[in-house]
């Protein structure tokens, strides 16, 4: 009897759970490693899935891509010729769940019974959400039909939930974890001792699964990975290395911590420790850098706090402070579940993958360019964290770069754009409410699509500053411009907010007065008015014709030349001004910062 042939079939996987996975984490390690790990999972199934004989269409792999550096969304889709898609798909989650294990297994090889083992077994067991359907190809002219009703069927499959009974823990009364209140915490209070040298404070509980991103450091191959502390330190650092007086102040600064503390802690001494420099950063130094039989009790400890926060205010006493802010970015395609239904074929839709394989490899070397560090980038997502004075440099060549790539791969008049949401904030703030930040700039971007939206939020409790600019207007050019000026001292910040007080009075006064309602009149009335306060408010080291020539001609005239309302041109103004103190000002960052990262 003859042998009955293959059939060809359409697969998709999905790993997850995904964004609560992701975002649970206190640390920026934490967050990198709930993303990479994802992509670990869903590189395990695109390889298996490879091994038995499937073509993957997306993610794009070749020979040329090195498994180490490659990163893969939480989506794997294929065509593999079978007649048992069920048991392809077993074989599929049997890889992933291995690589799960093998991780959980390195973290309680290090702990040992220094956890609860019952609560640790269940969560986890049923951690990893797998899903998989399936579609027969019956004809390479049916794709676009078959794929469709494949990822009808996964939305379906979603809707779907997973249940398993719940085991019991060790105890009754188990505390919930910090990050995850839906888990109990597995760390138990009184082996605290156990767990400090992995920078877990005494005041945190827990779950199984973020005590695997938390000991990743230590007990997996990953690379380091620096804090949003780093981060914001990075413009110091620059103005350190180019000012000799500041760089000796520093040294004699260090020198004398690591004078006095080297039998207590660590030190690297081939780097400078962004922690030592921010009083309220002092604390994390001392918990994750003493010395291993090293017991220093609270009052020891806040008795070295103490110390060194002295010596840190002398060193401040005649040099400028490290900023405590910086940027968090999101990037977002716009309209591509609209390109990936026009696709017809295999070959178009495999060219479309490696196309957006190609601009996460590119965000990489762009983030890092712009003294960023990249947290995810997988298709046409990245989440990246970056210093002030290059964050919106970054956004706009991360938009150019998908931009000519995207011409490449979709050859017609309405190819997918980049939307850019950035959001400024304090390093102490929670990073759950950072990232939350973060997804509402983007959803301000891409509410119009195509453009950068901006929101920075003070630490001391003022209100969000919110704007979105399209990126057809070259905003991060005009905000850099704007930005330049201010440092120049051609205006203060004060003119800012009374542009936006100028016009809070005109939005009024147009409510109910008619003769407002002619737009080229109230254009040039509200031109005049922002000419004159710009005069009015101006320093009084600064000639008016400075201002003219370096504030009005170029800013604030363009500004009324855009095809938008005249209320709504005044309040870009206004807001962009303010934006770009802001930055400076936060930023701590000087013409030659600002320069550098136009370059």
């Amino acid at each position: 009897m003859e042998a009955k042939q293959p059939a060809q079939m359409m697969m998709i996987f999905t790993i997850g759970p995904v964004q609560d996975f992701i975002a649970q984490a206190r640390k920026t390690r934490d967050l990198w490693f709930g993303s990479y790990l994802l992509s670990e999972l869903s590189k395990e199934a695109a390889y298996r899935l490879q091994e038995r004989g499937g073509e993957l269409v997306f993610p794009y792999l070749h020979d040329e891509i090195q498994r180490e550096s490659l990163r893969v969304a939480n989506k794997i889709l294929g065509i593999v010729p079978t007649n048992n898609p069920k048991q392809i798909a077993l074989d599929v989650r049997q890889a992933v769940m291995d690589y799960w294990k093998g991780c959980t297994k390195k973290v309680m090889n290090e702990l040992g019974w220094s956890i609860n083992p019952a609560m640790w077994k269940r969560q986890i067991s049923d951690f990893i959400e797998f899903n998989a359907v399936w579609s027969e190809l019956p004809n390479p002219g049916d794709y676009s039909a078959v794929l469709r009703k494949t990822e009808n069927l996964l939305a379906a499959r979603k809707t779907l939930r997973d249940f398993q009974q719940n085991e019991p823990g060790l105890q009754f009364g188990e505390k919930k974890s910090s990050l995850d209140g839906g888990r109990e915490s597995v760390l138990l209070p009184a082996r605290f001792e156990d767990y400090a040298r992995f920078g877990i404070k005494k005041s945190e509980t827990l779950d199984a699964i973020s005590l695997v991103k938390r000991l990743s450091r230590y007990v997996m191959d990953t690379p380091a990975f620096p804090s949003v502390c780093d981060i914001a330190f990075r413009n110091f650092e620059k103005e350190i290395n180019d000012n000799e007086k500041l760089k000796s102040a520093v040294s004699s600064y260090l020198a004398d911590i690591h004078t006095k503390y080297r039998e207590t802690f660590k030190f690297n001494f081939n780097a400078y420790d962004s922690r030592l420099f921010f009083e309220n950063r002092i604390e994390d130094f001392i918990e994750e850098n003493t010395r291993k039989g090293v017991r220093l009790d609270e009052k020891d400890r806040q008795r070295v706090i103490n110390d060194i926060s002295v010596r840190l205010g002398m060193l401040f006493e005649k040099n400028k402070r490290p900023t405590s802010y910086y940027a968090f970015l999101l990037c977002d395609g716009d309209r591509m579940g609209e390109h990936l239904r026009k696709l017809e074929s295999i070959h178009s839709h495999k060219e479309f993958s490696r196309h957006l394989s190609q601009f996460a490899s590119e965000a990489k070397r762009i983030v890092e360019k712009y003294d960023g560090e990249l947290v995810y980038s997988g298709g046409d997502d990245v989440m990246a964290y970056l210093p002030l004075y290059s964050c919106l440099r970054a956004g706009d060549e991360l938009r150019k770069s998908f931009a000519a790539i995207m011409r490449k791969a979709v050859p017609s008049d309405r190819q997918p754009t980049l939307s850019v949401g950035v959001a400024v904030v304090h390093m102490l703030e929670r990073l759950g409410e950072v990232r939350r930040l973060a997804l509402e700039a983007e959803k301000l971007a891409k509410k119009n699509r195509d453009e950068l939206a901006i929101i920075i939020h003070k630490r001391n409790g003022s209100d969000l500053m919110k704007i979105s600019l399209p990126f057809r207007s070259d905003p991060v050019a005009k905000l850099t411009s704007i930005q330049l000026v201010y440092l120049k001292g051609i205006f203060s910040g004060k003119f800012a907010y009374e542009l936006r007080d100028l016009h809070d009075e005109y939005q009024s006064l147009v409510r109910h007065s008619s003769w407002m309602s002619e737009e080229a009149t109230l254009r040039d009335l509200l031109l005049q008015e922002a000419k004159r306060l710009a005069f009015k408010k101006k320093p009084e080291n600064v000639s008016k014709q400075e201002v003219e020539q370096e504030l009005i001609e170029p800013i604030i005239n363009n500004a009324f030349n855009s095809d938008q309302a005249p209320l709504e041109q005044l309040r870009v103004l206004a807001e962009q001004a303010i934006i770009a103190v802001m930055l400076v000002q936060e930023g701590s960052f000087n013409e030659k910062a600002l320069a550098d990262s136009a370059g």
